[in-house]
């Protein structure tokens, strides 16, 4: 997610920023408009018309419809006034989608409560614009939005450091990852490693993922019970299968364009993930990032303490096998986790490395005053939440 270069402005601002607003973008040309702005560089040479076709396939996905995805632009406010003349395409000065999440939030005073969280993504201030400060007013802009449209809390993925989206709101949080390769020899246990899994399907997610959830607000009542009374607020992106299907959907996208000489009946993604096959308690579910080489694990669960349970050990090192194989199947070189635990990282045998890139920041939108993270966690922040 990335709003600004090095270069400063060697002209005067063409807007002052009084004269612009924030805007939804509701026509097709205008959401275009947007896609051919950041395609230059984003699309990784991907070529524009099947650029704009990947974005029109995940905007039919269950996930994005009914509004849960929208794109807001930054426009000065004479923009679409005239009826009688075309708007001028190239007055979108910056734009920005979010995405509406199922949330809870979590506090020992109202204890468990469903809510609207917001996922901002796509961040993007064309070449000519930065550095007149136009990005820093659209997020200021959109954080108001996202509050004004009932939003409780709010997400993103910095690449650009943690000041920017910082001085707004979204304070940022822990930025690990484990990076397994596919080469890399895990390591033995006491049982056999061959712990029979079962594949995750499209068909097979949806209870999975419900259990999850279910699981999740036990953990989060759990939480509350040690906590004293104001002294933490709790917030989880609450798993979805729709937002699984949708990165499932990117991947299966991407699986033809980095595969362009192959038989497309052979690049069908038919496995999300493996689970346990005694219990939905022990699970990985996985996307295949082919643009950067990786299967990255999307949502993890183990219950249970691996260094002295010897199946659960077995089995926990069985999923990750299962991640490395499907990595090797699509000729991906690793696989990623993010901010995965102490526990995982001793089972694997690989160290926590804190990630440059893609830095988790939340926002507690109705509270903004105590989006700090001493006093907000976020919980479960894996990669599942990330679009």
């Amino acid at each position: 997610m990335t709003t600004s270069s090095t270069t400063p402005p060697k002209q005067p601002a063409p807007y002052a920023l009084e004269d612009l607003h924030m805007i939804e973008a509701t026509t097709p040309d205008l959401i275009q408009k947007t896609w051919a702005n950041n395609w230059e560089e984003w699309a990784k040479g991907v070529e524009k018309p099947t650029y704009f076709e990947r974005e029109v396939v995940l905007s039919k996905t269950n996930f994005s419809n009914n509004q849960k995805i929208r794109t807001w632009i930054l426009v000065p406010k004479s923009f679409g006034t005239n009826s009688d003349k075309p708007d001028d395409l190239e007055q979108i000065l910056s734009a920005v989608e979010t995405y509406e999440r199922p949330g809870i939030v979590a506090t020992v005073e109202s204890g468990l409560q469903d809510v609207s969280s917001f996922s901002v993504a796509s961040v993007y201030t064309l070449a000519k614009y930065r550095r007149y400060g136009y990005g820093s007013l659209l997020i200021r802009l959109l954080w108001e939005k996202i509050a004004e449209l009932g939003g409780s809390f709010s997400f993103l993925y910095s690449d650009v450091g943690p000041t920017f989206y910082g001085q707004v709101g979204w304070t940022p949080r822990r930025t690990d990852e484990i990076k397994i390769p596919t080469s890399y020899a895990l390591p033995s246990v006491p049982l056999p490693t061959d712990e029979p899994l079962e594949q995750i399907t499209d068909e097979t997610i949806d209870p999975l993922v419900e259990y999850d959830h279910q699981l999740l607000r036990q953990l989060l009542q759990q939480r509350l019970a040690t906590l004293p009374a104001a002294t933490k607020t709790l917030v989880a992106v609450r798993p979805e299968p729709n937002c699984f299907r949708w990165l499932h959907t990117r991947g299966q996208f991407n699986a033809h364009l980095k595969n362009p000489t192959r038989d497309p009946a052979d690049l069908k993604i038919t496995t999300l993930g493996v689970k346990d096959s005694q219990s939905n308690d022990n699970f990985v579910i996985w996307y295949h990032d082919f643009f950067a080489d990786q299967l990255l694990i999307l949502r993890w669960r183990l219950t249970g303490e691996p260094e002295t349970d010897p199946r659960l050990a077995t089995l926990g090192l069985g999923m990750v096998k299962a991640c490395q194989d499907e990595a090797r199947r699509w000729n991906l070189s690793k696989v990623n986790f993010w901010n995965p635990d102490e526990t995982f990282s001793k089972l694997v045998g690989r160290k926590i490395e804190t990630r440059q890139d893609s830095i988790c920041s939340l926002g507690l939108v109705q509270v903004p005053a105590q989006s700090d993270p001493e006093t907000v966690e976020w919980v479960l922040n894996e990669h599942y939440s990330c679009i």
